[in-house]
């Protein structure tokens, strides 16, 4: 999935511009109508000045803070709201209402911002408090703020230009005809599918799209809270689904067809929830909460679309681009390429001579992973025998026999 900046990046001068835990929800809105999305200037507007701005459970925001002083030890009310991504006026008032617990004691003053640390009261129901969650951090938003925010970054509403793809795919070689086929794919934000006989960078052009939009930044929260359960990126808590991961980025499915399951259902898992643009996550409890699928699907497959699925399902894949192989001029290029980054030196006539003995003697197609997989052979042959690496006709044959098994020059 591309991702955006951490929030972090945003929050260097407190009281300015606050955690995206301080959002306030907006009604989400149909994609179409909606202007396309640019970037991190879209976060979040509202600055809230209470608890109940926010949109966050009080005691979820009074237990998370409690635990953060616990871990912390002695700390301005100030450098706690950073550490929180909350402004100093709901740091005010979740300090007062655990101070009237006697969670936490006021130890001196900072000038006029005060030191507080967690009293003995405090410190024993931080760790019962730890033991069943241990998320400390930043506040986590609202379900309701963040099924808001990812609509409004929906891949739907990206417009990905072709000085942007040129960029993104400016390490490969690719002809323009491809290059605009993705443009095409990135603008539509719906699913794709990549196939072509292995070896062709299916993958690797899978990864490329999804950098493609990484110009395009998102607000991503550090964790969302639903019915006082956190959602976040990482493990101890309710771990957010690949899925949910992807959110205003790319899910990649890669090799179609090898999976235990029949591609059908695989498909059908992934399709039927993005054409409704919404998915399910289930709690420990049996709840079921609705999110936002505001994902791009890349799936990409060796096997042809005919052998994989019926043309029922291959409609719902809105679009498909074959990945081929290489021309005998992209091939030589590949091999400069490669053989350039990797600081190999080598008969002008080597990459021909490949070329020629794939198509004529293997009777293959020029696979553009062939170059770097017949260079790496070299350099680890002449790593062994403690030289520099040279591509000579002999340095080929080696290569040659130990990648190609019995074929030989």
């Amino acid at each position: 999935m591309a991702t955006s900046p951490p929030i972090e990046n945003f929050l260097r001068e407190f009281g300015k511009v606050e955690s995206a835990a301080e959002s306030a929800a907006e009604p989400a809105a149909d994609p179409a109508s909606e202007p396309e999305r640019s970037g991190p200037a879209l976060g979040p507007e509202h600055k809230p000045r209470s608890i109940q701005e926010l949109g966050i459970r009080q005691s979820v925001l009074e237990d998370l803070t409690l635990k953060t002083l616990y871990l912390t030890g002695t700390v301005s009310a100030l450098e706690l709201g950073r550490k929180l991504g909350l402004g100093y006026e709901v740091m005010e008032d979740i300090v007062a209402r655990l101070r009237a617990e006697m969670f936490c004691q006021v130890t001196g003053m900072t000038g006029n911002i005060p030191l507080i640390c967690v009293s003995d009261r405090g410190r024993a129901r931080a760790t019962d408090l730890l033991a069943q969650n241990s998320y400390t951090g930043a506040a986590p938003v609202s379900l309701e703020s963040y099924v808001a925010q990812t609509r409004k970054q929906s891949v739907q509403k990206m417009a990905i230009h072709a000085e942007a793809v040129r960029r993104a795919f400016s390490h490969l070689v690719i002809d323009n005809d491809l290059l605009e086929r993705f443009g095409t794919a990135l603008n539509s934000g719906s699913p794709v599918l990549l196939y072509g006989p292995a070896g062709v960078g299916k993958t690797t052009i899978a990864e490329v799209l999804a950098r493609a939009q990484a110009d395009d930044a998102v607000w991503i929260p550090y964790a969302v809270e639903t019915d006082g359960q956190i959602i976040t990126p990482i493990t101890k808590f309710y771990v957010a689904p690949m899925q949910m991961k992807a959110n205003n980025g790319v899910l990649i499915i890669d090799d179609l067809g090898r999976q235990r399951i029949r591609p059908e259902e695989l498909i059908n898992r992934w399709i039927v929830p993005l054409d409704r643009r919404i998915d399910f996550l289930t709690l420990s409890g049996g709840k079921k909460i609705e999110i936002p699928f505001e994902a791009m699907i890349v799936f990409a497959s060796n096997k042809e679309p005919k052998d994989l699925v019926d043309p029922a399902f291959l409609r719902r894949i809105q679009t498909k681009i074959r990945v081929g192989s290489a021309t005998p001029e992209q091939f030589a290029e590949i091999f400069r390429r490669v053989a350039g980054e990797k600081q190999v030196e080598y008969d002008p006539d080597i990459p021909h001579l490949l070329a020629r003995y794939l198509q004529d003697t293997m009777k293959q197609e020029l696979r553009p992973c062939y170059p770097r997989d017949i260079i790496n052979q070299v350099c680890w042959s002449a790593r062994y025998e403690g030289k520099k690496p040279y591509i000579d006709r002999a340095a080929l044959l080696r290569a040659i026999e130990a990648y190609f098994a019995d074929q030989s020059l």
